[in-house]
């Protein structure tokens, strides 16, 4: 059990830079939720990110044989992922349109959220009307997360592509004109140094029972058993030449854990 919660290594985003996050979600709060979702990558063929000392440039030169790629980050130690989600204004009133089909506004959405009158485009265009018990929200899930191959991983996971476990993790919901840019570095590690390396939320375990027929158990005795005492652990199985005459089934363990 211990060794399942604390010393099987896994992957997991350990930092993250932030460009921009104009959601409502503080950076902090994004970044600790980041760094739980589950990541697909075996971390056996990974290496151990070492933080790059103060004295690097003293120990070069006290061992000249010491390798200084070794520290920092590598494609051998690290995995990089970008997230970059926007919640146009345009969306916005894509939604709308669905549920007000007859309002109308004639502008359109840039980038950075703004509305602009739109000069070569004469059609009405619906504008979007917040509906009172749901304002329209744009939802960022793990799914988004997109794995970006440094050096030679591209080729190393051509069989199997680096990836969340699951892409329907909520993450954050922005509102029109909220965005969020990013980029996250996995590294290697065990529950020992963090929770969020842990590759099993809970952990328990049971005796392994052993169950023996000292005697065969033949007929209504059997049946009895199979049906009444220990349901599930006990199954009837045709009886055989080898068996007394004029019997019929008699009890076989099947499944010890049932008991």
């Amino acid at each position: 059990r211990r060794i399942l919660l604390s010393e099987i290594y896994t992957m997991a985003i350990e930092k993250v830079y932030i460009e921009d996050n104009t959601s409502i979600i503080h950076d902090e709060v994004l970044a600790h939720r980041l760094g739980l979702v589950p990541l697909m990558a075996d971390a056996r063929l990974f290496e151990d990110y070492l933080q790059e000392p103060d004295n690097l440039d003293e120990l070069l030169d006290n061992d000249p044989t010491l390798n200084a790629d070794i520290y920092g980050t590598n494609d051998a130690n690290t995995l990089v992922f970008k997230l970059d989600a926007f919640c146009s204004h345009r969306e916005a009133r894509a939604a709308s349109q669905k549920q007000n089909p007859n309002t109308t506004r004639q502008e359109t959405s840039t980038r950075d959220g703004s509305d602009q009158d739109d000069d070569q485009e004469t059609s009405s265009r619906p504008t979007y009307e917040y509906p009172e018990d749901r304002p329209f929200t744009k939802n960022v899930y793990s799914g988004d997360l997109k794995w970006v191959p440094q050096g030679d991983q591209e080729h190393r996971f051509q069989a199997d592509p680096i990836r969340v476990v699951h892409d329907d993790i909520l993450l954050a919901k922005l509102r029109p004109g909220q965005n969020m840019t990013l980029e996250c570095h996995a590294f290697r590690g065990n529950g020992g140094n963090h929770a969020k390396f842990s590759p099993v939320c809970t952990a328990s375990y049971r005796l392994m029972p052993k169950v023996e027929i000292l005697k065969d158990i033949y007929d209504e005795a059997a049946e009895d058993l199979v049906h009444l005492y220990e349901p599930g652990v006990f199954a009837l199985i045709p009886t055989t030449a080898s068996d007394p005459p004029g019997t019929r089934v008699k009890a076989k363990v099947v499944n010890p854990y049932a008991c």
